[in-house]
């Protein structure tokens, strides 16, 4: 049975008890549940505080892993970017003199027609 209920009907029994010896067991038996229930109230507490320190954790490990997930991502953008200025030949400076010089070999061949 609940302990609540326990409780409640010894509290009952008290008011109508007339006997001192009966009085006194249910006094007792009313202090053993109480104290039952108070026990029962601190292993709830653990419980639940186990449970939270176990959520909490669990939420620890799911941010890191996106965290992994996007340094992962950020990596992989970084390199492609480089990967990109490496295959651009705008990037390098013999690629702009060659231009320079065929751009003016036009411009002397605009001259001369």
């Amino acid at each position: 049975m609940d302990k609540q209920y326990k409780l409640n009907k010894i509290n009952k029994a008290l008011t109508v008890a007339f006997g001192t010896d009966q009085k006194i067991d249910l006094l007792i038996k009313k202090d053993k549940i109480t104290s039952e229930i108070k026990t029962l109230m601190i292993e709830n507490s653990g419980e639940i505080s186990k449970i939270r320190y176990l959520k909490g954790l669990q939420i620890i490990k799911i941010l890191y892993e996106k965290l992994l997930g996007l340094e992962h991502h950020f990596a992989s953008v970084a390199s492609l970017n480089e990967i990109n200025k490496i295959s651009n030949p705008n990037q390098y400076p013999e690629f702009e003199k060659l231009k320079d010089l065929i751009a003016s070999k036009k411009d002397k061949k605009r001259l001369l027609i």
